[in-house]
């Protein structure tokens, strides 16, 4: 519920301090309720951490973030999501990459799935990642227009 965001950041914050962000799970469970949306960003807002957000809709999440000042962005995709195999991770790989130089920057998400971490040295081992530079997300959210 909204009156209990707050509350719970505050509680995820000092079980993680070192954190940058939140994300929001790939059904986008605040994303799509508005009002627990509008509390988040608030309390982002105080707090000075960033918000990540999976692809859905109109983007609702990167959207609010940016109008309350918020550093936030939505994933390029999450890599893993249907339990692919490592190559068709690296290809989804290849193809951030590729936004990434056409745009400025991307942002994957996986899990730590032994497929996932193959595909991930696959395409880095394979000299597809020439031009891109790995980067903290921390990285990204600080390079986002205000």
């Amino acid at each position: 519920a909204p009156a209990d965001v707050e509350t719970a950041l505050a509680a995820a914050i000092d079980t993680i301090p070192q954190a940058v962000a939140m994300m929001d799970d790939p059904a986008g469970r605040i994303q799509s309720d508005r009002p627990v949306l509008d509390a988040t960003m608030a309390a982002l807002g105080a707090t000075g951490h960033g918000f990540l957000a999976f692809p859905q809709g109109l983007n609702a999440a990167e959207q609010t973030a940016r109008r309350m000042g918020v550093p936030g962005t939505t994933f390029f995709r999450l890599l893993d999501d249907e339990d692919q195999r490592a190559t068709v991770i690296s290809r989804f790989l290849g193809r951030a990459a590729f936004d990434a130089v056409q745009t400025g920057s991307v942002i994957v998400a996986g899990r730590s799935r032994p497929d996932t971490v193959t595909g991930l040295f696959s395409w880095a081992l394979a000299s597809r990642a020439e031009g891109v530079a790995l980067a903290p997300v921390s990285a990204v959210l600080q390079s986002l227009p205000e």
